[in-house]
């Protein structure tokens, strides 16, 4: 096959299968390994790959040190829902938190990153979420997936994949790098 040939099909089917395989071992495992393998980067990594093999080595390489940066506003995130959580409906908890990460990406797209900024602001914020992340009272609620689930999964991924990997050149390889690991 043709190097675009196998490019569109890593676009469309590494990533969702990652995230596929990830939510079937999660729930095979329960939450605490869900987690874990929720934190793996098995959409961001297959991004920054075919963002080197479309844009090349030195805009891919920028795009991974922004990336591991894009790491710590995916957590913000991620303490935002879990705190509005208890008040708001899922939806006004997804638009607070996509409203958090917007500003915190915007706002460091401004910020020269190299690989000291790429180390260490993801694991200050990592510190600091973990502090004020917060901890269930008792065993978490057992929730039956709907069917739709799965695939509405995969096409969630897939679409993040063709959006990022499709405006990359037009982003630049910094704003392209902080929004690779967006949450989906």
């Amino acid at each position: 096959l043709e190097r675009m040939t196998l490019l569109v099909l890593a676009k469309l089917l590494v990533a969702p299968a990652f995230v596929v395989a990830v939510t079937l071992l999660g729930r095979r495992l329960g939450p605490s390994v869900a987690g874990v393998l929720a934190a793996l980067p098995v959409v961001g990594g297959p991004i920054l790959a075919l963002i080197v093999a479309e844009q090349g080595v030195a805009f891919g390489s920028e795009a991974a040190l922004a990336g591991a940066v894009g790491g710590g506003t995916t957590m913000v995130f991620t303490l935002v829902y879990t705190r509005l959580a208890p008040r708001l409906s899922p939806l006004g908890c997804l638009a607070v938190s996509y409203a958090f990460w917007g500003v915190a990406t915007a706002a460091l797209s401004f910020l020269p990153i190299g690989v000291g900024v790429a180390v260490a602001l993801p694991l200050a914020l990592w510190w600091l979420v973990l502090r004020a992340f917060p901890v269930p009272d008792g065993p978490l609620p057992l929730v039956t997936p709907s069917a739709g689930d799965l695939p509405a999964r995969a096409a969630a991924t897939m679409a993040l994949v063709l959006t990022i990997t499709g405006v990359a050149s037009a982003l630049g390889p910094q704003l392209a790098g902080l929004v690779t690991p967006a949450p989906i």
